[in-house]
Parts: structure tokens; C-alpha cells; sequence
């Protein structure tokens, strides 16, 4: 994952928390995490997972959307061989 994605993710989360009045114990047991691991994250401190960015995707649709809209492009047809 990108740091620009790490970005847009913690932008969508803090967002969210701040428009939801949701705290970050609500926001990690929406995820399914610590509330420090929820924290690190929030704060730069630990790079997001693959495990935290399916739960985020399954539990916030812009997240989903943001994901799946950034990395559309980047997908190789079936198929397709390295290098051409």
C-alpha cells in the first residue's frame, strides 16, 4: 500500500469519526482492532495491514470505493505475461 493510500484511508477514517462523533474505541470496534492499534495507525506510527484495510473496506464504503477507484487501473488483464 501506498503512502498516498495510507493517507486518503486515515483522511476517511478521522472524517468520519469527526462528521459520527465516533471515538476511537467506536471506531476500532467498528473495524475489529485495538483501540491502539486504531491509534498507531491514526497517528502514523504503524502502516495499516492487509487485515485493516479489508476491514475498512467491508465496514466504510468510501473506503471500499477509494480503494477500489485507485487501483482500477492497475490491475493486469488475465492472461497478460510480464513485460507485454
Amino acid at each position: 500500500m501506498e503512502d498516498e493510500d495510507i493517507r486518503a484511508l486515515v483522511r476517511i477514517l478521522r472524517r468520519i469519526m469527526a462528521d459520527e462523533y465516533v471515538t476511537m474505541q467506536g471506531m476500532a470496534r467498528r473495524l475489529g482492532f485495538a483501540t491502539s492499534h486504531v491509534s498507531m495507525i491514526l497517528a502514523g506510527k504503524r502502516r495499516p495491514g492487509l487485515r485493516f484495510v479489508w476491514a475498512a473496506m467491508e465496514h466504510i464504503p468510501e473506503v471500499r470505493e477509494l480503494m477500489l477507484s485507485r487501483h482500477a487501473g492497475k490491475r493486469k488483464p488475465p492472461g497478460s505475461t510480464p513485460g507485454g
